[in-house]
């Protein structure tokens, strides 16, 4: 079954079914995600 991740602020990955997608951060801070096609998937990055 396929995922995407959307973070606040920008366009979702597209669908997922393993890796292969990646997303570089440039500042420090903490970034909310979630999957828009399951949305009670959600997790949090943080980048120190």
């Amino acid at each position: 079954m396929p995922h995407n991740v959307a973070f606040d602020g920008g366009p979702a990955s597209p669908k997922l079914r393993t890796g292969g997608w990646q997303r570089t951060f440039d500042h420090p801070g903490t970034y909310d995600y979630v999957c828009t096609l399951h949305p009670i998937m959600k997790g949090t990055v943080s980048v120190g």
